[in-house]
């Protein structure tokens, strides 16, 4: 690859993340249909299920939290990758990623999340390693772990999803 391109790439990477998380985190309104609108339903029944809550039912709102709009992502862009800000915000994912890691744990049927999971929080302590929240560590290698927990926190609650649908 021409040494131009390989200079590219980590920005590249940056911007199919943001991208990828604004789709992630955008809400489509549902339009109610002209013929029901005036009409009242009745409420759904509840129905007690001795059925555990799916995992990722219960995880992905919190990742959707951390990682807050789409617009949050920005504090993490290219040209400040190297800031308490991206620190701030990375943190607050890596947290519940591990938070998630401690649940995982010794759980076969979540074998491919807790790994995903893994390498998300090993992101995490890498641009906390690299000193990349005081400027420190290469350009490449910050947006590096940055790329690793934006998509990897996206990989994880695609992985939840699967492997609640697998599970038995």
């Amino acid at each position: 690859m021409p040494p131009d391109m390989q200079d590219m790439r980590i920005p590249m990477l940056a911007a199919a993340a943001a991208v990828l998380l604004a789709a992630c985190n955008t809400v489509q309104p549902t339009a109610v249909p002209a013929s029901s609108a005036g009409t009242t339903t009745a409420p759904p029944t509840t129905t007690t299920s001795s059925s555990p809550t799916p995992v990722h039912d219960r995880w992905k709102p919190k990742f959707e939290t951390a990682r807050g709009p789409a617009s949050s992502a920005t504090v993490c862009a290219p040209l400040v990758v190297q800031s308490q800000e991206c620190a701030k915000y990375l943190t607050r994912i890596v947290l519940v990623a591990t938070d998630l890691q401690a649940e995982l744990k010794g759980k076969p049927a979540y074998a491919k999340t807790y790994e995903l999971v893994r390498q998300v929080v090993d992101a995490g302590s890498a641009f906390g390693n690299e000193r990349c929240r005081e400027g420190a560590g290469t350009f490449e290698m910050c947006q590096a772990h940055v790329v690793g927990v934006l998509i990897g926190s996206l990989s994880v609650t695609a992985s939840l999803e699967a492997e609640d649908l697998a599970a038995p």
